[in-house]
């Protein structure tokens, strides 16, 4: 069994998602997805993308998680507007932060905070970073699917104490 089929076997397991409630974009998406942002995603985010893309049951809330794909355009550009518009002139003692050349956002908390993000220029690592409020750069998590897996703790966790009515965000 390969790593997409046990992440999709955990989502139904734990009661997640429902195999109705699961949604993945299609190989066309993606090349256009990447067309647009001129990037090439790593082959585990692709895969996650043809899995979980459109949705997933209740992994997340995507009014508090911009993680499918008709969110990440807005989450992509509000980045790319932001580190573009910013001016290190107009005060010289906030640097900017220092993003790589290729990267893609895979991740905004309420559409623009808590930026997770990958890098995007073909090579197979696929550690998840994240941009810090004070512009710092960190890694948090090894891979794509150690980063999503935390997500699906959350979601059993509020799933277990009844917080989260199943297939809501749907």
């Amino acid at each position: 069994m390969n790593r997409i089929e046990i992440f999709k076997d955990s989502l139904l397991e734990k009661k997640i998602a429902e195999e109705k409630d699961i949604d993945g974009c299609s190989p066309e998406e993606i090349t256009a997805l990447e067309t647009h942002y001129n990037v090439t995603l790593p082959q585990s985010y692709k895969d996650l993308l043809k899995l979980i893309g459109h949705r997933a049951g209740c992994l997340v809330n995507p009014q508090e998680f911009s993680i499918y794909i008709d969110q990440l355009y807005e989450a992509n550009d509000f980045v790319r507007n932001v580190l573009l518009t910013l001016d290190e002139d107009e005060d010289p003692d906030t640097p900017l932060p220092d993003m790589p050349e290729k990267f893609f956002v895979i991740l905004a908390r309420y559409g623009g905070d808590d930026i997770h993000f990958i890098y995007a220029d073909g090579r197979t690592d696929d550690a998840v970073y994240r941009l810090l409020d004070s512009d710092e750069i960190v890694r948090i998590s090894p891979s794509i699917w150690d980063w999503i897996e935390r997500f699906v703790k959350d979601a059993e966790h509020w799933i277990s104490e009844n917080r989260v009515d199943y297939g809501r965000y749907n």
